[in-house]
């Protein structure tokens, strides 16, 4: 699979340079960096061999209580010190963004991790929250909250098996139902091995969080909704850069009969026994692939509606309070998407 998106890349980084916060020079050398190692990245059906202690993180983390914040307040969620040490295989490395905050919506108040991702052992996964912005200028040294270590490049690669030391966590969500498990600071950070093929499971029937959350999936289908960004309303305080978890969110038809071309009709909806699944794109990918600037021949594949993919990746919740509807495949890099055509 080629990676030629340079001037894709470019073209998008300039039309956000308006609004940024972020280095976005240093990210941008971050992708290509990772974009060297992807050719050494390969997709399995064999599960992992090892037992990294996600599962029982996660059954820790929702045994305590939830955030206790009231909703709709202009208070940060409230976060659990705990310690314990986890393994796992990279499935989305450390480029994906995700707002932390108390309020389903575009709350004025909230922590940015810009540089988060998701480790998966043999019997579970988890979000690991990582790089705050702003990072914290005092602090443990060993916080990956900290200053001199919140933004470090690269650390956690496609593949790689990582082990971390957690320190704080959260219950995430008021509705009992809706509450998902994340890792909002670690230290410790260590590599075990590079270039580990990354497990998948294919997947046929919706998502539900008690199966899938985390876990690394793949589907094929055709696209029948194009991705498109979406933002908080003018004024809440976020502009473009920061709403990248319920941003750039596509649909796909996955599983039907006949030829693939016949799943989607006219009115993009799912027929001939197909089933929609949503699927959404990382701001790095969706500029490299959706960008107004450059689309199409410069790109070894096309998300657009009609396009019929293979997509590998970790289940997400973009939002707080996020039902199982909500559910959809992350994509983050290049090679967890191919052509079928």
């Amino acid at each position: 699979m080629k990676f030629n998106a340079f001037i894709g890349f470019t073209a998008g980084l300039l039309f956000i340079s308006c609004t940024s916060n972020f280095d976005e020079n240093n990210r941008n050398k971050d992708i290509f960096d990772e974009a060297k190692t992807l050719s050494q990245v390969s997709y399995t059906g064999t599960n992992y061999d090892f037992d990294g202690g996600i599962s029982a993180l996660r059954s820790y983390i929702m045994s305590t209580s939830p955030e206790n914040v009231p909703v709709n307040t202009i208070n940060p969620p409230a976060l659990t010190a705990y310690s314990t040490t986890i393994e796992g295989i990279v499935t989305v490395p450390s480029s994906a963004d995700f707002l932390l905050d108390n309020n389903d919506t575009c709350n004025e108040i909230y922590k940015l991790y810009n540089r988060s991702f998701i480790l998966q052992d043999q019997n579970s996964a988890i979000l690991v929250l990582y790089g705050r912005e702003p990072a914290l200028f005092t602090g443990s040294p060993t916080s990956m909250e900290y200053v001199s270590n919140a933004n470090r490049a690269n650390m956690a690669v496609l593949g790689n098996r990582l082990r971390i030391t957690v320190t704080q966590v959260i219950r995430h969500g008021i509705d009992p139902g809706n509450q998902i498990p994340l890792v909002v600071d670690f230290s410790n950070p260590t590599i075990i091995s590079k270039t580990n093929s990354v497990f998948f499971t294919n997947q046929s029937s919706t998502f539900t969080r008690g199966t899938d959350l985390y876990m690394n999936r793949r589907i094929e289908g055709i696209v029948n909704v194009t991705p498109s960004y979406s933002e908080c309303a003018s004024g809440s305080g976020r502009d473009f850069q920061l709403q990248h978890e319920v941003a750039y969110i596509g649909r796909i038809c996955v599983g039907g009969t006949g030829a693939m071309t016949t799943w989607v009709n006219s009115s993009n909806a799912c027929v001939n026994g197909s089933t929609e699944f949503k699927f959404r794109l990382s701001k790095n990918l969706a500029q490299g692939t959706l960008s107004t600037f450059n689309v199409g021949t410069d790109f070894s594949y096309t998300l657009a509606k009609g396009a019929m993919v293979r997509m590998t990746g970790p289940v997400f919740i973009p939002n707080r309070g996020g039902a199982d509807s909500d559910l959809m495949i992350l994509l983050d890099q290049k090679s967890q998407v191919e052509n079928l055509q």
